[in-house]
């Protein structure tokens, strides 16, 4: 993550990379970019504050020993988790919370069809909060475009670009399937981009 002045929406914004997430009461953007990772953002009306998170796998293949080479961040579960202790530990509560997700496009599914990245991240986001009773009051997911979202914490306003086909973030994302692909079938524990 890391912290930047934003001079076209001319606020001072928080940029989440994969397996990150971040809360916030103040007057300032947070904002990722998603392919087949999904955001989960959440609201607590009574605080005022917004937080998003950033998964790229539902869940992990790997079984968890100590010692293990494991980022847990990377998946759902802990994002979800860490998201809503973020909020608790604000002084919230579940009962207050509302959500939108977004992402979970299929620009790095294969070209085999075997993988279905985007479509596991939606489900597990979508049942996750569902079974922790939080409503998902808007979702802009699934498609074949990458999205960049950017989230006002005060309001929860979240303004949404679509990323087109033929930029060089979708270059970037296609020849990141690979490795993913890689990666998912053997239940590695690294990814690199």
């Amino acid at each position: 993550m890391y912290k930047y002045y934003d001079n076209t929406l001319k606020k001072e914004s928080v940029n989440l990379a994969p397996g990150e997430f971040f809360v916030s009461s103040e007057d300032i953007i947070i904002n990722t970019i998603l392919g087949s990772c999904v955001a989960v953002a959440l609201y607590d009306p009574e605080l005022k504050a917004a937080g998003l998170n950033h998964f790229m796998l539902a869940e992990s293949k790997t079984p968890h020993t100590a010692g293990s080479v494991f980022n847990i961040e990377r998946y759902g579960l802990y994002a979800m988790d860490a998201l809503i202790n973020g909020f608790i530990k604000r002084g919230s509560r579940r009962s207050r919370l509302q959500a939108k997700i977004f992402g979970g496009s299929s620009v790095l599914e294969s070209s085999g069809g075997k993988m279905n990245i985007g479509a596991d991240n939606i489900a597990f986001a979508e049942e996750y909060l569902s079974a922790e009773n939080i409503p998902v009051i808007n979702h802009d997911t699934g498609g074949d475009r990458a999205r960049r979202i950017y989230l006002f914490p005060q309001s929860f306003r979240v303004l949404l670009r679509r990323i087109q086909p033929g930029s060089q973030l979708r270059r970037q994302m296609d020849s990141y399937r690979t490795r993913l692909e890689q990666i998912k079938g053997r239940g590695g524990d690294s990814i690199l981009f």
